[in-house]
């Protein structure tokens, strides 16, 4: 005697059809879930996808390197790499450095006079760190000065490069580290910065294996010649 098939919505249908109605059923659960995360988390729909392409530096449209130390509006010049200006700098949550950001408020470039955090126009994001577009009050001024929330080194943010340490270190995964920085409503890393800031990572790793190698070798020496 044949097995009786399983009723779906008052008919009899086959297995690939209850597999489908099954997957159909997962895949609505699934979106509401996530519109869930999305009202509480701003950045969490965001981090769930790998649309946006995020630069750990800062170019021009030709993509020649920009030192933003030098440059007064840096903003008119960003390049597809980075994921634009924010107009809201006030949403979601940050990683400041308290000293860079103390240091970039205390002068305008230009005229000198102190800067306020409240007058930011805007943020531009670059991995953990960004950079902030703040206008000077002096109405014989008006510049448009960049403060960095972070220190860099070679115009590569320290954030990103201690992120990529502490992901070789800790063997977690990008998914793993796109779902913390959700959890914290903070702005998310691409695969790309990550992977990038990971091989700079490995390169200095190799570096300092090969010096520790090599003094352990000269050692071994000194020991078996004395």
């Amino acid at each position: 005697m044949e097995r009786e098939r399983p009723r779906l919505r008052g008919r009899f249908v086959s297995k690939r059809r209850e597999r489908k109605y099954d997957s159909i059923k997962k895949g609505i659960r699934q979106r509401w879930e996530n519109t869930k995360i999305a009202e509480t988390h701003s950045y969490s729909k965001i981090a769930s996808t790998n649309e946006i392409i995020e630069s750990d530096d800062c170019h021009s449209v030709d993509n020649v390197p920009v030192d933003l130390e030098e440059v007064e509006i840096v903003y008119t010049e960003n390049v597809i790499d980075s994921p634009g200006l924010e107009k809201d700098s006030r949403c979601g949550r940050r990683l400041i450095e308290l000293g860079v950001l103390a240091d970039g408020l205390s002068a305008c470039k230009k005229c000198g006079l102190p800067l306020q955090l409240s007058h930011c126009q805007g943020i531009t994001n670059f991995g953990l760190s960004a950079m902030l577009k703040i206008p000077c009050m002096n109405s014989a001024c008006k510049m448009i000065n960049n403060v960095p929330t972070g220190k860099r080194h070679n115009k590569i943010w320290d954030a990103n490069t201690k992120l990529a340490a502490a992901v070789q270190h800790t063997g977690i995964g990008f998914d793993q580290i796109s779902g913390i920085l959700a959890e914290l409503n903070m702005p998310p890393i691409s695969r790309t910065l990550l992977s990038s800031r990971q091989e700079e990572i490995g390169k200095a790793t190799e570096c300092i294996a090969s010096l520790s190698m090599q003094e352990a070798l000269e050692e071994e020496v000194m020991a078996t010649n004395m």
